[in-house]
């Protein structure tokens, strides 16, 4: 593999996305808007970024609750497509690639959905639609029946050709034993391929990112192994249902899952979520706290890290996803406006408007 020396220029789009820095809601902003009725929440967000994607919603309507939380989602959405927009030539490949776990995720949505025969217009809605999977090719995609989209990614080589040979291979796999999660798993572990052979051959300027993809990964196999644990599955089948591994190897992670301790390599800012799963078998609650570790690591690098490098897109799409994480949180505990129904048809019915996370396989 031959590793590139010409330097990626981010100048143009880092000065961009440092522009629209000032549109994004911070930590202050959102608790501003915390505690509001949901008239009050609308209002407030009518002067945001936000506002343009509210329409006529006022908070008092019976269907009000479910459209904020959409407009928040689509400008979650614009502005994740803004982070595509910006870049050229290398420094775009490398965006790219950032982009494209919203492609594997996005992939494997469209596959969970047919599989269990979910109406196309629920599948669509739950897509992100940032990336080479645009809404109009998602469109094109989308079917009730997985080999009907099976066949249909690999026609458009969707979500990249080489994810899109390794499904058609997986397919094969999955119409004998019916394995699901052994389908996503082939389908993830060739998008993760993909995305290291890039980032290798673009060298040094993709190394943060790099980096980040790993840890990502090592995030979804602690969680594969804790789950394990939890359902008393064979240990020794685990490797099957790992990505390919950062600082946490495979063997480590089988001895979580054989009901070991903490794995040796595990960042120390995780340690403390990571020993209380371990203690109370919460998947969930530690895939929440990862996430935002990452996060909040992705944010620091906007703002200690290299402010001519992939520092800036990559936290510039961490504080999106925040921003949009909090604010959904916002919006389903605002009590309800005056014509907004009391109980299941408030925030609880709402709760499944949450965002799928990017990049692995649940």
């Amino acid at each position: 593999m031959t590793t590139r020396t010409d330097r990626p220029d981010f100048v143009m789009g880092n000065t961009r996305l440092r522009a629209r820095w000032h549109t994004l809601l911070d930590g202050p902003a959102r608790a501003r808007l915390a505690g509001r009725d949901l008239p009050g929440l609308v209002a407030g967000l009518r002067g945001t970024a936000h506002g343009a994607f509210l329409g006529a919603v006022t908070g008092t309507g019976r269907d009000d609750r479910p459209a904020v939380l959409r407009a928040v989602e689509e400008r979650r959405r614009t502005a994740l497509r803004g982070v595509g927009q910006v870049y050229r030539e290398r420094a775009g490949e490398v965006v790219a690639v950032l982009l494209a776990r919203y492609d594997l995720a996005d992939t494997l949505t469209l596959l969970r959905g047919a599989a269990h025969h979910l109406p196309e217009e629920d599948v669509l809605a739950a897509l992100h639609g940032v990336g080479a999977v645009t809404p109009t090719a998602a469109r094109e995609v989308v079917a009730e029946e997985p080999e009907a989209v099976v066949q249909r990614l690999t026609a458009a080589r969707l979500p990249d050709p080489g994810t899109a040979r390794a499904l058609a291979g997986a397919w094969d796999r999955y119409l004998l034993h019916g394995d699901l999660p052994e389908l996503e798993t082939a389908v993830a572990r060739a998008a993760s391929a993909r995305a290291d052979g890039r980032l290798a051959e673009l060298g040094r300027p993709a190394e943060r990112l790099r980096r980040f993809l790993a840890d990502e990964r090592d995030a979804a196999n602690l969680l594969s192994a804790l789950r394990c644990r939890n359902a008393g599955r064979a240990p020794e089948a685990l490797p099957e249902r790992l990505l390919p591994p950062g600082q946490l190897s495979v063997g480590a992670l089988v001895a979580v899952a054989a009901g070991g301790g903490p794995p040796p390599g595990l960042p120390a800012a995780w340690r403390g979520a990571v020993d209380r799963a371990l203690a109370t078998g919460r998947a969930a609650e530690l895939a929440g706290e990862l996430e935002e570790h990452r996060a909040q690591q992705a944010l620091a690098g906007w703002r200690t890290g290299d402010p001519l490098g992939v520092d800036v897109p990559l936290g510039f799409t961490a504080a999106v996803e925040v921003e949009a994480r909090e604010l959904r949180r916002v919006v389903l505990l605002a009590e309800p406006g005056s014509g907004e129904p009391e109980g299941p048809a408030g925030p609880a019915a709402t709760a499944s408007a949450r965002t799928p996370r990017a990049g692995v396989p649940a």
